[in-house]
């Protein structure tokens, strides 16, 4: 049975499909590109060692992704590269996933027109972030498969965000 914060959370769903779609596609090809990236270009461990030991030093590469941890392995290239740039476009997402439906249909008028029939204010609110939380559930799917893809284990690698010993 449709009820009023279904219908509210389905639209809300349905008007962000188009940047849904495009940020899924983006999130899930950031990932598939990382992972299978890194494996054909560096095969070996002593291959991946050497792309470690210039990484180590590396200023920039502190600055834009963080520590790495266990960049030998291609789950952990991956959680530090992937999530460094898609930590970024997350934000962006959430920026525009979260104005349309709260601050642009009150602009528009909408939300008056909705809180004058069925919906409570906070029945709106739980449906409008149940929306949002749809869209981001299709991200991380995006992501799930995207890693599935690029050839990483379907349960993930525990050491993949295990601390490497630093040189000081």
């Amino acid at each position: 049975m449709a009820t009023p914060a279904r219908t509210w959370t389905a639209r809300v769903v349905r008007d962000a499909r188009t940047r849904t779609l495009a940020f899924s596609l983006l999130f899930f090809a950031v990932v598939y590109a990382n992972a299978a990236g890194y494996r054909s270009t560096y095969p070996s461990a002593a291959d991946r060692a050497k792309v470690v030991a210039a990484f180590a030093g590396n200023k920039a590469a502190l600055m834009f992704y963080g520590i790495g941890h266990n960049l030998v392995t291609v789950d952990g290239y991956v959680v530090w590269r992937a999530g460094g740039i898609m930590a970024v476009f997350a934000g962006l997402f959430g920026i525009f996933a979260a104005a349309r439906p709260m601050r642009g249909d009150e602009e528009a008028g909408r939300t008056e027109l909705v809180l004058a029939g069925a919906l409570t204010r906070s029945a709106f609110l739980a449906a409008t972030l149940a929306g949002i939380l749809v869209t981001v559930v299709v991200l991380w799917l995006a992501v799930a498969l995207g890693a599935i893809a690029g050839g990483l284990a379907a349960r993930g690698d525990p050491t993949a965000l295990a601390p490497v010993a630093r040189r000081t």
